[in-house]
């Protein structure tokens, strides 16, 4: 495919617009350019076109395509520069329905597509696609989010554009209209997915898609139902809502206790759902089913609205399958790795369990150990035998070798996460790697060189999850 490239125009649709008329040249071709003095977007408004972003409009034959498929268009292509970016980038954007790329609840880029029909027969599609690289441009109402600012790989404009047409282009035939319904939701489009009326009053869960690709909702305070089939009727995700809120309440429910902290002005505070007001929305994440229902019921009991959070890789990838990690060690992950972008580390949760995780620099997430917890091996040591005291009161984190019993059982315990801590590090091969505990036991450890103590990484990771909402 022909790609044509200029410095700045007035607009890359208008001018491919022309040259369908003018059959100047045949389909497809694409049409770039380092920046637009009228770029548009949806409904007609101006898609703001500084220099150092991407700007592309590909023109299509629309051979085969029916009128009733056209509303899938925007989600095709939005399948298809989540996966580019994925590729590139080593992040996961949100698709928002019908024509955003979202990126922790900010707008990184969009999507235009436009068709002429005659009749009953779609003659050419128009696929216009604006992609925030190095510059986040002010949005109405809106935030907005540049790739720079969340990735350390170097980016490579002309390349880069070339790059995302081609791998449309290439793909274009292959991602059938039918197979998009499945993808969308790699991207959190779809059901299940969270959405607010515009003054915020009204959270709507979205119960799938029509015929037409138009999006399902349903008020979850009055059960009614509605219809999304156009962009102008478009609502915030909750991530969008999330992420421009002043205060964010998170509760993190584990196996042992739930915690709800408040962050609020770049820190956490504890709280609990006793001082929330009517109408709160608390976002949580649950690894205890029946700790869950209770933590429900009293946010029934108190009129305040609980969201569960949905496991997503936002800032890590791997083969370890998403199905089988729970979310505190998700969180964990994508809290350490939303802070320190190009940072390998040995990340140590200290609970119920002990879990390490190891993450490199490129944001793999390796795989990790799961083991009982030092409080869970204190009381198990005590309750399986006669003679072994419990320590839970009494633990010394002195390592060297124990004299008597009750040190040989606490120095042990503590040499069992240090022994897992160094042994993972060196699976890691990489000395510059942080190691980072947190969880209920991290008060024990004193923090050094080689370790810091972050007690707030899961509740992090949560926050990186309710963004993606």
């Amino acid at each position: 495919m022909k790609i044509f490239a200029f410095d700045e125009i007035s607009s890359t649709s208008e001018l491919a617009r022309e040259w369908l008329h003018s059959d100047k040249h045949p389909l497809p071709f694409a049409i770039s350019a380092s920046s637009q003095t009228s770029g548009r977007g949806q409904k007609g408004r101006i898609w703001s076109s500084p220099p150092g972003n991407m700007y592309f409009t590909i023109a299509f034959n629309a051979a085969g395509l029916a009128i009733d498929q056209v509303g899938w268009l925007p989600m095709k292509v939005g399948v298809l520069v989540a996966d580019w970016i994925k590729n590139q980038f080593k992040i996961t954007v949100d698709l928002k329905w019908p024509n955003d790329i979202l990126f922790q609840g900010r707008k990184l880029g969009g999507i235009l597509c436009e068709s002429s029909v005659t009749g009953e027969q779609i003659n050419h599609i128009l696929v216009g696609v604006g992609l925030n690289l190095t510059h986040a441009p002010k949005v109405e109402r809106q935030l907005s989010a540049a790739i720079a600012d969340v990735s350390t790989k170097p980016i490579e404009i002309e390349a880069m554009t070339d790059g995302l047409i081609d791998f449309i282009n290439e793909r274009w035939n292959d991602l059938d209209l039918t197979a998009v319904r499945g993808r969308v939701g790699d991207y959190g489009l779809g059901e299940g997915q969270y959405y607010v009326d515009p003054q915020g009053q009204s959270l709507l869960k979205c119960e799938g898609f029509s015929a037409h690709g138009g999006l399902k909702l349903v008020n979850i305070a009055t059960g009614e139902r509605e219809l999304l089939s156009s962009a102008a009727e478009s609502k915030r995700t909750l991530g969008q809502l999330t992420a421009s809120m002043s205060e964010i309440i998170i509760a993190d429910i584990g196996n042992s206790e739930t915690k709800v902290s408040k962050y609020v002005g770049n820190k956490w505070h504890q709280t609990n759902i006793d001082s929330c007001l009517p109408d709160t929305l608390i976002l949580y994440g649950s690894v205890n089913r029946n700790a869950e229902k209770v933590f429900l019921d009293q946010c029934r009991s108190k009129s305040v609205a609980a969201v569960g959070l949905r496991k997503k890789r936002v800032y890590s990838h791997g083969h370890y399958p998403i199905d089988q990690i729970g979310i505190d060690r998700l969180a964990t992950v994508e809290g350490f790795l939303s802070q320190h972008l190009g940072q390998s580390a040995v990340l140590v949760s200290l609970g119920t369990a002990t879990t390490i995780d190891v993450v490199s620099s490129c944001g793999e997430h390796l795989g990790g150990w799961i083991v009982p917890g030092i409080y869970s091996s204190l009381k198990m040591l005590s309750d399986s035998t006669d003679a072994l005291p419990n320590l839970a009161d009494d633990l010394s984190m002195t390592l060297g070798l124990g004299n008597s019993t009750k040190q040989a059982i606490s120095h042990g315990v503590i040499h069992s996460v240090w022994g897992l801590v160094f042994e993972a590090k060196k699976l890691l091969n990489d000395e510059s790697a942080k190691i980072v505990f947190t969880g209920g036991g991290s008060p024990l450890f004193e923090p050094n060189d080689n370790l810091v103590i972050d007690r707030d990484l899961i509740f992090n990771g949560l926050k990186v999850l309710a963004f993606a909402g």
